[in-house]
């Protein structure tokens, strides 16, 4: 299975994640998880309109990639 896809998402959302914890408090810990979980959700809608309406993955594919990047935004908090 071809994972490139989740690759170049993955690595945009902690680039993302990055620019956002040098830019606010880092003594703020519940307006940061709350603006992961926002960048999250935004990343999520942008790729569901991207992939699945154009069928580039399928849909257990896309499950799988949002699942990952759960994951992922749970280890960034």
């Amino acid at each position: 299975m071809d994972n490139s896809l989740y690759k170049e998402l993955k690595k945009a959302f902690i680039s993302e994640v990055k620019e956002l914890k040098k830019t606010t408090n880092k003594k703020d810990k519940v307006y940061i998880r709350t603006c992961i979980n926002d960048i999250l959700d935004n990343f999520i809608k942008d790729f569901d309109r991207q992939c699945l309406l154009t069928d580039l993955i399928s849909k257990k594919q896309f499950d799988l990639y949002h699942l990952w990047l759960q994951s992922l935004a749970c280890k960034l908090h």
